[in-house]
């Protein structure tokens, strides 16, 4: 997790801050934000859980569009 970060991020930001999944992004974070002040964990892994599967269907998307390679490089 810790090598694919860096790049997940990046496509994170180059290709979706324009996109609806930028948006989700910010909301999401703003949701576990509030969860974690809570000390709801069950929660913060639900909502942590459904933001990677959520992230994880745009890249899939990029593969299938041949988008990805665009994206990691810029």
């Amino acid at each position: 997790m810790e090598q694919l970060h860096p790049q997940i991020h990046r496509i994170l930001y180059r290709k979706f801050s324009t996109l609806l999944g930028g948006r989700n992004t910010i909301e999401h974070h703003d949701q576990l934000i509030d969860v974690c002040a809570d000390g709801d964990t069950r929660a913060a892994a639900e909502l942590s859980g459904h933001h990677w599967s959520e992230l994880g269907g745009h890249i899939n998307q990029l593969f299938d569009t041949n988008q990805f390679a665009e994206a990691a490089t810029g």
